[in-house]
């Protein structure tokens, strides 16, 4: 038989590993979206954008959650939230937060400062040292990263992530997670998502990194009081 044979099968789509952000909503999303009843985000708010807050927030066993356009909005939020200016924000020296976003201490009146690490998980005993060293800087915050983006996609182990907040408590300090892709940590770690966002007081998961959704981010913790 001669030219193309219609019949034979076409190759298989090919997996483009450009980026973890390069998604597309299953073809049940688009009919959710198109069935989704809407409301006003700036009056009484979207309910589509409410169930999902609060869906994410009971998923990571957090008191409540805000839909943001961006996780580096909502990983942003978190320092603002949590923090008092003049004091510092201690992250594993190649964090994204550290590496990308730390522009943002122009904003929170922070400084930040990169611990040593491995494998994306900070030293432990730098860690402590810094958040007893005498004279410095108040630490308010203390952030963490799963899975790790600069360490090639590492997940520090539940215990390790206990350690480091068990050491921010004990210096009076909080926890952020940017866990832009906290799934994916849980599948490797074969653990509940709101095991690994229970070392953290607030959690940042990003909507397109692995989950099909084009773009969005939700930031979750305690409730305002």
């Amino acid at each position: 038989m001669t030219g193309t044979d219609a019949t034979a099968p076409s190759d298989p789509p090919g997996v483009d590993l450009r980026s973890d952000t390069v998604t597309r909503p299953t073809p049940a999303m688009y009919e959710r979206m198109r069935s989704a009843p809407l409301g006003d985000d700036g009056l009484d708010g979207d309910p589509t954008a409410r169930e999902l807050e609060a869906l994410v927030a009971r998923t990571l066993d957090k008191e409540a959650g805000l839909y943001v356009p961006t996780a580096t909005m909502g990983n942003l939020l978190a320092v603002l939230a949590q923090t008092e200016r003049q004091g510092q924000v201690l992250l594993e020296a190649t964090a994204h937060m550290f590496l990308t976003e730390r522009g943002g201490a122009t904003l929170a009146g922070l400084a930040y400062l990169g611990i040593a690490g491995t494998a994306g998980a900070m030293d432990l005993d730098e860690l402590e040292r810094t958040l007893r060293r005498p004279g410095g800087l108040r630490t308010e915050l203390v952030g963490m990263e799963t899975s790790h983006a600069n360490a090639g996609g590492a997940v520090p182990p539940l215990e390790h992530m206990r350690a480091v907040m068990e050491a921010a408590r004990g210096a009076g300090a909080r926890v952020h997670l940017d866990g832009a892709r906290l799934f994916n940590a849980a599948v490797a770690l074969e653990v509940a998502p709101a095991a690994i966002a229970r070392c953290a007081d607030s959690v940042a998961v990003c909507l397109s990194k692995g989950l099909s959704a084009p773009a969005g981010a939700v930031l979750v913790g305690t409730a305002p009081a």
